[in-house]
């Protein structure tokens, strides 16, 4: 989610690890006492904005500018999550009244 959000030119072996440890980070202790090595998945959507947050920061401190990179990566991640919304025309509307 972070190279598509962020159109980023390359993926370095440091960004993955990097998400690597943000899904590791994002797991509560009480789960890891369970066993549980991953965040749940009732909350996946979440964890992935995160991990991709964190994951493009990082490598964004490193190889860009600083005044491209977004004050809120956390919110810059939000605005392109896929929403899957559907208009529907007035013309189906009525056919379905």
């Amino acid at each position: 989610m972070a190279i598509f959000a962020t159109q980023a030119k390359r993926v370095t072996d440091e960004m993955f690890i990097e998400a690597g440890q943000a899904v590791a980070d994002q797991v509560p202790s009480d789960l890891l006492k369970q066993g549980l090595l991953y965040p749940l998945q009732s909350n996946i959507l979440e964890t992935e904005i995160q991990t991709a947050a964190r994951s493009r920061s990082w490598s964004s401190m490193r190889d860009s500018p600083a005044s491209s990179v977004p004050a809120d990566m956390v919110a810059f991640i939000r605005e392109h999550v896929y929403k899957p919304e559907y208009k529907v025309e007035a013309t189906q509307l009525s056919r379905v009244a």
